[in-house]
C-alpha cells in the first residue's frame, strides 16, 4: 500500500514537472528577433577613428595594485585624454553640460535636462584596471591594444574602459543628434573602483548636495553590469546578454574582547576566547538570506528556458523545486 502511494505521488510530481517544462514554458514569440524598424535605434558606426580612440584609452596603464598604490601618472594622462577628446561637449553645449573634477582624477559630467521635475539617472564607469597578471598567458601584450579585426586585446576592454568609451561616444552622438534631453543625467568616471573609494565617495558627496529628485534618489543607476556571452548554455546558440542589477558584497567584522587578566590555573568563566568563539559561531550560523527570485533574474532564466536542452529545461522551469 505504501509503495502504491509513493508511486502515485511520484507520478503526479513527474507529470507536473514535465507539464511545466513543455507546456507552461514554451516560446510564444521569438525572443531573438532584432528590434523593430519602428524603434528609434540610432546606431553608431565603429569606424577607424573610434577604434584608435578606444585603443588609446586602453594603452594607458592605469593599474590599481592596492589602496593608495596606483599608477597615478597614467591615471592623470588618461583623465586628461578624456577631457581633451570630449572637450567639445563642454564648449558646444555649455548651456546644459558641465564637467566636474572629483578627487583629483575622477570626472563627473552633468547633462541638465529640460524638465526639472523628472528624476535624473546616472551612468557609471571606471578608468582603472587590475594588474595584467602572468604575461605569458596573454596572446598580445596587455597594454598594446592590438586589434586583429575580430577582437581588441588589452587589459580593461571589458573591465571597464569598454563601457567608459561606449558611454562617452553615445553621449557625444546623442547630443549631436538630439540636443538637450528632457531628463537630467550624469556620467561618472572614477579612478579607483578596483581598490579604493575616494572617487565614488567624492562623486556621491557632490551628488548628495544637488537639489534633485525625491530625497536625492535617482530614477536608475547603470553601472558596468555583466557581459554578452556565447555558448554558456547547451543548445542556446545566440549571443546572450546576462542581466545583472545587483552585486554580492562583503563585510569585514572585527571582534575585540577586553577582560581583566586571570591566572591560567584559575581562568575566569567565560573566557575571552570563549566569548569570541561564541560570537564567531553566532555570525556563521545566521547568514544573509538568499535574494534569488526577488529581481528580474528569475524572469531572465524563464525567458531562455524553452531554448535549452531537456535537463536544464526541466530544472529551470521548476525552480520552485530545484532552486
Amino acid at each position: 500500500m505504501l509503495w502504491q502511494i509513493i508511486s502515485i505521488v511520484f507520478s503526479i510530481l513527474l507529470s507536473i514537472l514535465l507539464y511545466r517544462a513543455y507546456v507552461v514554458f514554451t516560446p510564444d514569440k521569438d525572443i531573438f528577433e532584432p528590434c523593430s524598424s519602428s524603434v528609434d535605434n540610432h546606431s553608431l558606426q565603429f569606424d577607424q577613428q573610434r577604434l584608435q580612440i578606444f585603443q588609446t584609452l586602453l594603452q594607458f596603464q592605469t593599474i590599481s595594485y592596492e589602496r593608495n598604490k596606483q599608477n597615478f601618472t597614467e591615471l592623470q594622462k588618461c583623465r586628461d585624454f578624456i577631457k581633451e577628446h570630449y572637450d567639445d561637449l563642454i564648449t558646444k553645449y555649455s548651456k546644459f553640460v558641465q564637467l566636474h573634477d572629483i578627487a583629483e582624477y575622477s570626472l563627473l559630467y552633468s547633462i541638465q535636462g529640460k524638465n526639472p521635475n523628472l528624476k535624473p539617472f546616472l551612468f557609471s564607469a571606471h578608468m582603472d584596471v587590475v594588474p595584467a597578471g602572468n604575461l605569458s598567458r596573454w596572446k598580445y601584450p596587455p597594454f598594446d591594444a592590438h586589434s586583429d579585426e575580430d577582437f581588441i586585446y588589452a587589459r580593461g576592454t571589458l573591465d571597464d574602459k569598454g563601457n567608459l568609451f561606449a558611454m562617452m561616444e553615445a553621449l557625444k552622438e546623442y547630443l549631436n543628434v538630439y540636443g538637450q534631453p528632457s531628463r537630467t543625467f550624469y556620467v561618472a568616471l572614477t579612478h579607483d573602483e578596483e581598490v579604493g573609494k575616494s572617487g565614488s565617495k567624492g562623486i556621491a558627496r557632490y551628488l548628495s548636495q544637488q537639489p534633485f529628485g525625491d530625497n536625492g534618489q535617482f530614477e536608475f543607476v547603470l553601472d558596468e553590469g555583466t557581459v554578452i556571452v556565447e555558448g554558456v548554455f547547451p543548445t542556446l546558440n545566440n549571443p546572450l546578454a546576462i542581466i545583472g542589477v545587483a552585486e554580492k558584497g562583503y563585510m569585514s567584522v572585527e571582534y575585540r574582547i577586553s577582560m581583566p587578566p586571570g591566572h591560567s590555573s584559575m581562568p575566569a568563566a567565560p573566557t575571552a576566547i570563549g566569548i569570541l568563539a561564541h560570537g564567531v559561531d553566532k555570525l556563521e550560523s545566521t547568514p544573509q538570506p538568499s535574494q534569488f527570485g526577488r529581481g528580474p533574474e528569475l524572469s531572465f532564466l524563464h525567458g531562455i528556458t524553452p531554448y535549452l536542452n531537456f535537463p536544464l529545461r526541466l530544472v529551470l522551469s521548476n525552480i520552485w523545486l530545484f532552486g
